[in-house]
This record gives structure tokens, sequence and C-alpha cells, in this order.
């Protein structure tokens, strides 16, 4: 079943605002004290207290009031950005929503954002959030802020007791009911990190099984998690519900984690799958590069994160596996279902190819969703403005000798310094400003990220530290 990603419209945006479960990961270095003294009214909690401080933007929680909280974000980019909040207050996850087109902010602007909504309690002691920035309608930017003490008093709601589902030290389910919007799920995330929680599969009253909408949910709070079947059902009606089953799961970063069988209804059943957990916790903090989070990406994705098409193809976020990985996904010796590590790179050249071939006839068909990732810029208006573009990717992502087509792009750059021995397939350099070879190697810095997993394949020392990296690799032949 394909899980929805993190890919989003402006409608789409907007319909996860109103999504707020909240997640985050604890970073003492965020735990910063109030700026300025907070006070509270019968009216408002002012906290005047900056919560985030990125790549992207600078965010401050300026006040809690009835009808919402209220933001300070400043764009620290050069280009216009949106922000979306899933938001907790001690504990718990609060349901607000914002308009997606008041969340964005221009270029080098700061604007005051609004989360609209009912609190009761304005005074609260620990603010939690899972934050997106969004460039081009794609997430450049993800950041958890967890237990962050915005100087009030604790007060935490009350949330109903449903039947328990499933259970661990890192995450409970409880099911509450169904009511008009659809099936009702408590959940609580013990964790430390950002989970997403969904169905692969889900059945009422033993008809076919399909999947439905996900959630965010951050950790150490806990919300509740909508299967909004009014959406998917034009008949639905909650009193019908007799009976459910399926397979929830949670993601980090997009890996799974949590999987489990459950059931209600006429004969309850609790069945649990443990499932290993995601190896790349270092993707989900805020500091750590797009080149690094891409690059850790493509080097753990198991067959478990594809999605296979009608047609039988695996795919990853419109990337479809080429034949050669196709091969490896089904051969009986992947008892782990593993991906090669290339498998991203080889498929945006695929990519390319079809673009050069096919671009003038079908420019209008394709490449919303590609030409962001793999060229790093909006998909512009006509095949002519696009193709330059294309033919300047296509020397160095390619079919053919696509290591040394890499590395040798890599040697042309003004911010790599270091050894490039092709003869005796010698190779130690580094890499300054990876955001800076990006942009000189005109593609964007997850795919940036798909070249060094490429690379991966040969065996090199590839080291990360913040925006740069180090790479050694030494072979027999070039």
């Amino acid at each position: 079943m394909k899980v929805l990603t993190k890919r989003v419209t402006a409608g789409i945006l907007a319909a996860m605002l109103v999504c707020n479960m909240v997640a985050c990961s604890k970073n003492d270095d965020q735990a910063i004290k109030n700026t300025v003294a907070t006070e509270s009214s019968s009216t408002e909690f002012s906290v005047n207290q900056k919560v985030h401080d990125g790549h992207y933007i600078s965010l401050s929680l300026l006040k809690i009031m009835p009808d919402g909280m209220l933001f300070e974000v400043k764009n620290k980019s050069d280009v216009v950005v949106s922000v979306i909040l899933d938001i907790a207050l001690d504990g718990i996850g609060v349901r607000l929503w914002g308009d997606s087109s008041d969340w964005e902010v221009p270029a080098g602007g700061t604007k005051q954002c609004k989360m609209n909504g009912s609190i009761t309690e304005l005074e609260h002691k620990l603010l939690s959030m899972k934050g997106i920035v969004f460039v081009d309608n794609r997430g450049a930017e993800t950041f958890d802020i967890c237990d962050l003490d915005i100087g009030g008093t604790a007060h935490s709601e009350e949330l109903p007791v449903g039947e328990v589902l499933y259970s661990s030290e890192k995450l409970e389910v409880e099911y509450l009911e169904a009511d008009a919007q659809g099936l009702q799920f408590k959940v609580a995330n013990h964790r430390d990190v950002s989970i997403t929680i969904g169905f692969e599969e889900l059945s009422m009253n033993g008809n076919e099984g399909r999947c439905y909408n996900v959630s965010d949910i951050v950790p150490h709070s806990t919300g509740i998690y909508s299967v909004a079947l009014s959406l998917y059902h034009k008949d639905y009606f909650p009193d019908d519900i007799k009976s459910f089953k399926g397979i929830f799961f949670t993601t980090i970063n997009g890996r799974k984690t949590d999987r489990a069988k459950v059931s209600w209804g006429d004969t309850q059943v609790i069945e649990t799958e443990e499932v290993t957990e995601a190896t790349v916790p270092l993707a989900l903090q805020e500091n750590i590069c797009l080149t690094e989070k891409a690059f850790l990406t493509a080097t753990t994705l198991t067959k478990k994160d594809l999605h296979l098409t009608q047609t039988g193809r695996y795919e990853y976020q419109d990337f479809s596996m080429v034949n050669e990985d196709m091969e490896w996904l089904n051969d009986s010796l992947n008892k782990d279902g593993a991906v090669e590590l290339g498998a991203l790179y080889r498929s945006a050249a695929k990519i390319l190819v079809g673009f050069e071939k096919l671009g003038k006839t079908l420019y209008g068909n394709w490449g919303e969703s590609t030409v962001p990732v793999i060229l790093g810029i909006k998909k512009p208006k006509t095949w002519d403005e696009c193709k330059p573009y294309v033919e300047n990717a296509r020397q160095f992502i390619t079919t053919e000798d696509s290591k040394n087509a890499v590395l040798r792009k890599l040697e042309q750059l003004s911010c790599v310094d270091g050894t490039f021995d092709f003869e005796k397939g010698i190779f130690d350099f580094t890499i300054a400003d990876l955001t800076q070879a990006a942009n000189e190697m005109g593609i964007s810095e997850t795919m940036l990220g798909y070249c060094f997993a490429l690379l991966a394949e040969y065996g090199p020392a590839i080291e990360f530290s913040e925006n740069s990296c180090t790479f050694k690799l030494e072979m027999w032949h070039s």
C-alpha cells in the first residue's frame, strides 16, 4: 500500500495543519530561557520566546490566546517558504489549524502567523512541537522541539480512555469510538523523535481493506489520530461500524518502526509483529544537512519502504526502480529486502533519459514531483526552459560509467579540494559546502545525497560534518 508522502499542495498543507498530532525530540541546546518575562492574564498568556532557529527560519512563540497561538516567523533564506506546525502543550496534542497562505513568508521577510483553535487553559509550562518548512511545496527542513519550558504553570487536558489495541514501552494505541468523521484512536508516543502513524490496510465489517490517511505524532505527547472514513466513503455512518481489523504502522523519517495487526469488534484479537527500529536517527536531527539526510535515506531503504505498482514495479516517491535493482529486490537471496545503495541514483538517471527522449512531446505530463528532487528547481513552464538543466545533469547522472561521471563532476567544483587520481583509483577529497556543491552541479541537495549513495556501492569512507563532508576511496581499477 502506498503511504501518504510529504509532497504537498496548498490544499494538503491546510489539511495537514488541522491534523495537530505532535511529536518532538529533546534538545538541551534549545531549552532557552525566556528572553522576555512571561505574563499571564485572563485573555492571553504572553511568552515572547524563540523556540527554533534553523537554516531556513527562526520561529518565536509570542502568546497563547483562547482562539489560538501567535508566532513570529523570520525567513532567513532568499526563497519563499511555507511552514506547518503540530503542537502539544504539557504533553497533550492541541488541535489547531492555520491557513496555508497566512503561513507563507516571503524571502528575507518576517511575519506574524497564527494557529487557530480553541484553547481552554492559556497558561502552560512545556511546549512540544514538530515543524516542517516547505520550499516549492516540498519539505526542505524538519525540526522537533520537546518539553521546552515556556515559563508558565502546567495544565494538562484529560483525554478519554479507550480499549487498548497495542502497548509497548515506546507506543500505546487505544480505540476510542466511531464518530461522524471516522474512527478515533488515542496515541501516546513515548519516543524522543517524531513518528507518523497510519494503516497499511484497514477493513470494516469484514469488507476488503485499504489504506487511509496518516498523522504525525510528536514524542512525549498524546493525541487523537482520526481515520477519516467520511472522506473515503460517501455512505459512511458511525453506527454501521461493528468491527474492524487491520495492520497499523509507525515510521520515523519514512522508515517503518512499529507494526502490528489489530482488530476490534465481535472477536477482538490483538497480534503484534516486531519490526526492527530504523537505524537512521541522525536523519531526524534538525541540524543535519539535506544531503546527508538523502544519503541516509538512500542507503537504508528496504522493500518495505517501497510501493508496488499495478505493473509489478517498485517505486519510492515517484522514483521507479530500474530492472537491475528490481532483480535484486525479487532475488530469493535478498531475504531482508534490501535496496541497492545506488538505486535512487539509477532511477533518477532513467528519468532524465526519458526527459531527453520525450521531453518536447510529453512535457506537460511529467516532472512536477521529480524535477525539483533531481534538478533542484521548480518545473519550468516549457521544455525549452527545462532542457538545459536536464542536459547538464545528464553529464553525471547517467546510465553509463556512473561512478567516474560523478567523481569527475565533483573534481570540477570550486568548493572541493583533494586528490582525484582516476588512473590509480585513489580519491581523497573534502567538500567544504554541500549546498554550494549542489548549486554548482545544478542539482538539488537531495540528488547530491543520492550521488553519494551511488559512490557508497564502491566502499568509500564518507564522513559528514554539518554541511560538509570528506570522501576517501582506493580502488584497484578506475
